[in-house]
């Protein structure tokens, strides 16, 4: 739940004020991604196009699709970055911080998902280059329905969008990233989709499938990719951060869906939280 901006404690109306500002921007399709400051992505959204170099990545068979070349400046993350559509998030807050203006917000959402949809067939694109991918976009599309006020979208829409949250978990769980001797940040992210997509979507049997592999695959990947320490095994300040948020999310989607985690993942987790704590700097 996320008051209007008006009933919010002061401390919290600057941020909340931020987030309005960033939306509007949104509104005209000018994001930052990745310290990039705005950029303009047009009147039409291209979600193959790097923003920088404009190179525009070919459509065909995802394991076909060159991800990298190491002769150009081009950047698939630039790409991606862009489909995980941290700005969703950004547009359901400001629904529901600025009421006045959350038709114009959540036809944004609605117009950008329909684009994204259109775009992007299921393991056609630049998008669907690696399962991790799907997992992350799957998470913040629902977490952004779940902010916002899903019923004021067009019905056609909610159930275009429903239906290709289906496909994101049939791909993720065909494509999983990880093999018996290692799995990374990768399977972890593909944890979150599975756990997220199968406590959300209703009537689909392959939802309580996904949804009992991630009570599985939870404690055993935090027992395997965390130290006693709370450390992160990658020994990256920035993916500890990275893993921790998806490990407490998949955690939260567990224990929504009435399927508790045993205390010693919980305390691992903890521990995870006192290094972050401890590695921040005061600022």
């Amino acid at each position: 739940d996320i008051p209007p901006l008006g009933e919010l404690p002061t401390d919290l109306v600057a941020s909340a004020k931020q987030i309005i500002a960033e939306a509007q921007e949104v509104l005209e399709h000018r994001m930052s991604f990745l310290g990039s400051g705005l950029l303009d992505y047009g009147p039409e959204i291209d979600w193959l196009r790097d923003p920088v170099t404009g190179y525009r990545w070919p459509t065909g068979l995802h394991f076909d699709i060159q991800v990298a070349d190491l002769d150009t400046a081009d950047d698939a993350k630039r790409v991606w970055e862009l489909s995980r559509r941290h700005q969703l998030l950004t547009l359901a807050r400001a629904s529901r911080l600025d009421p006045e203006e959350a038709d114009s917000y959540l036809s944004e959402m609605g117009a950008q998902l329909e684009s994204w949809i259109d775009a992007n067939p299921v393991g056609q694109t630049i998008n669907w280059t690696n399962a991790m991918e799907a997992g992350i976009r799957a998470a913040n599309w629902l977490t952004a329905l779940a902010i916002a006020d899903p019923v004021r979208l067009p019905a056609d829409t909610l159930d275009r969008v429903t239906r290709c949250l289906q496909r994101h978990g049939r791909f993720i769980e065909n494509h999983l990233e990880g093999t018996p001797r290692l799995r990374s940040n990768h399977f972890v992210g593909d944890l979150l989709g599975l756990s997220m997509l199968g406590a959300s979507i209703q009537g689909d049997p392959k939802a309580r499938t996904w949804l009992e592999n991630s009570e599985r695959w939870l404690p055993r990947e935090v027992k395997q990719q965390v130290y006693e320490d709370g450390c992160d095994f990658e020994a990256s300040l920035p993916y500890h951060g990275l893993v921790l948020e998806m490990f407490v999310l998949t955690m939260r989607s567990l224990t929504g869906a009435g399927r508790p985690v045993d205390p010693e993942t919980v305390d691992r987790l903890r521990s995870m939280v006192n290094v972050a704590v401890a590695v921040r700097h005061p600022d």
